[in-house]
């Protein structure tokens, strides 16, 4: 209802969630996505949560009833050369076309847990109007967490997640990891933001950040990212 502009966050959940997950609207979410979105709103910026198809069939518990097969339409969409990925971020970035034109938008950000951070480096890396983001809980080798919508014929050789994020720069990026994550191990997620520093040797670096905090598979606690984050927002 406001025309003032002010930055606008994307804000994307992990895999099986929610718009009301990451706004902490339940009890049981206390321990995940630890309140994403009333600690983004709190310094005065717009959020966009949309809701990600990222469940499958052969969880009826946790699909929220509805029939959608993820498998079976990435399978689909590769056959002609695409993939359930790549249509989520061209999706995304047609949000971001549409929020561009608000009076209430200024610059674009973006803040993703999980499979939230998957799609947060990847949509950063191809959509030069997000200005700053945080990539929580995947930034990681690759190598020994496979899943099938995070793979991409001949990746490993080409473009692994230090690659992607360098085409990030020089916007700014922080990238998040518990060190007790028992989906990811830290140590690998260390390893590749070195690689990514080696490819940046002799350069600028000050556009990238790595925090391994003291948890699990969550989204960190520590509100001074998102004040970072947000500060860059504002700057012209």
């Amino acid at each position: 209802k406001e025309s003032s502009k002010k930055p606008m966050v994307f804000a994307i959940h992990g895999k099986w969630g929610s718009p009301e997950l990451i706004a902490g609207f339940f009890e049981h979410d206390k321990g995940s996505y630890n309140a994403m979105i009333d600690r983004l709103l709190q310094y005065d910026v717009n959020v966009f949560a949309p809701q990600m198809l990222v469940w499958h069939e052969d969880k009826p518990s946790r699909n929220y009833g509805v029939p959608f097969d993820r498998v079976d339409v990435d399978l689909r969409l590769k056959k002609i050369g695409s993939s359930a990925a790549a249509v989520e971020i061209f999706v995304l970035m047609k949000a971001m076309d549409y929020f561009e034109k608000q009076p209430y938008v200024g610059h674009f950000g973006m803040v993703g847990h999980s499979y939230g951070g998957f799609y947060t480096l990847y949509t950063q890396a191809l959509d030069k109007r997000i200005k700053s983001a945080i990539c929580c809980a995947y930034f990681n080798k690759n190598t020994h967490r496979i899943m099938y919508d995070w793979s991409f014929s001949n990746s490993l050789n080409k473009f692994a997640n230090a690659e992607v994020a360098a085409l990030v720069y020089p916007r700014n990026i922080c990238f998040q990891m518990g060190n007790k994550d028992p989906l990811f191990d830290y140590r690998d997620t260390i390893s590749e933001y070195e690689r990514l520093q080696k490819i940046f040797q002799n350069q600028d670096f000050s556009w990238a950040e790595l925090k391994v905090f003291d948890g699990g598979h969550e989204f960190c606690k520590d509100d001074v990212y998102i004040k970072e984050l947000v500060d860059c927002l504002w700057q012209e």
